[in-house]
């Protein structure tokens, strides 16, 4: 049995290139340290990290029964003993929807609704992910998530939200957003890029006389380098972010959308929400805009591999499930002069 490791918990750079620890029967606690530090920090963004330390903080809170048949923490019962009830039991609470109250220094107090089926189907790909790797490095010889090849937990129905810009809305929301909100805002319509590729944007990304930007493969969900064409739109915010208060021009290094000394700006929630209430938009999610984006393409013409390209997906299925054009495409299709000359001659 390969050897384990110390309980899951934040570590330093130097805790982290000490020597793991040794346990006679690893916990599942070891196994999930060694699939974070081995795997998803070295392979995956580091959101996926901050994510998969949220889903153990989660686990630590589900009791499951322990060999001896009292109820452990998930994270303290040992791995190859972990049964499809003990995996079930922590989807499933994992699905009751809940409220928490988040509570920062200085700060008002505010809730936010936690759990539901498509939080507790993302814990079932994470854990599924990690018991796959746990069997490719010898941990386990089995899953509890399939058995003699037929699958034994199955996710939950999701269906695409299909949010999009409503009458004057979007006119609203740029009439209603700050300066260095406006910009991100823009630019997310132009680029369909995500909330977090946007803000990562440095300028030695941005290549003038390509008219592209791009993307490295570190900076985006799917590990996929990408490239995308700057608009006539986005050249204009570009131009106008791209010189200090000073009228000096920024350092390759330095963010584009940034502070106005060119830090990186960790991310615009408060004034994401600030915006919306002043517009009187509801419901609407800054990831929306990248729907937007996408249907948008759909409807000017595009065919869906380009729109599929453009935002980064990596099969036409995603894409398709992704977008919500409008009907008025298939009849502008539907009227083409090459499809009429077809209808004339049958």
């Amino acid at each position: 049995m390969p050897e384990s490791v110390k309980p899951l918990r934040r570590s330093s750079p130097e805790e982290r290139a000490s020597p793991y620890e040794c346990s006679a029967e690893p916990t599942f606690a070891d196994v999930a340290t060694r699939y974070l530090e081995r795997h998803v920090r070295r392979h995956l963004v580091p959101r996926a990290y901050a994510l998969a330390l949220y889903a153990h903080a989660f686990l630590a809170t589900v009791e499951v029964p322990s060999p001896a048949g009292d109820p452990v923490p998930f994270p303290e019962k040992p791995f190859h003993l972990i049964t499809t009830d003990d995996v079930e039991e922590a989807i499933e609470q994992k699905a009751q929807p809940g409220i928490t109250t988040i509570h920062r220094p200085g700060r008002r107090s505010w809730t936010r609704t936690v759990g539901g089926g498509p939080t507790a189907n993302r814990l079932h790909a994470y854990l599924r992910g990690l018991w796959r790797w746990a069997i490719a490095k010898g941990y386990s010889d089995t899953t509890p998530f399939a058995r003699a090849g037929l699958p034994t937990l199955r996710m939950r129905p999701e269906h695409a939200r299909e949010r999009r810009f409503v009458g004057d809305e979007a006119a609203r929301l740029l009439a209603a957003c700050r300066p260095h909100l406006h910009d991100v805002v823009v630019a997310a319509l132009e680029t369909g890029c995500r909330k977090q590729e946007l803000l990562s944007l440095q300028w030695s990304q941005v290549h003038w006389e390509q008219n592209e930007l791009f993307l490295p493969g570190t900076k985006t969900k799917t590990k996929r380098p990408r490239r995308i064409p700057i608009s006539e739109a986005l050249y204009t915010v570009l131009v106008k972010c791209s010189a200090r208060p000073t009228g000096e021009s920024y350092g390759p290094q330095d963010y584009v959308f940034g502070t106005t000394e060119g830090a990186r700006v960790k991310d615009i929630k408060t004034a994401w929400r600030a915006s919306c209430r002043r517009a009187g938009i509801a419901n609407l999610r800054f990831h929306d805009l990248r729907h937007e984006a996408g249907s948008r393409k759909l409807e000017a013409g595009y065919p869906m591999h380009a729109v599929s390209l453009w935002l980064g997906h990596t099969d036409l299925t995603t894409t398709a499930r992704y977008l919500n054009a409008d009907i008025g495409q298939p009849h502008a299709l539907n009227d083409r002069p090459v499809l009429a000359a077809v209808r004339a001659a049958v």
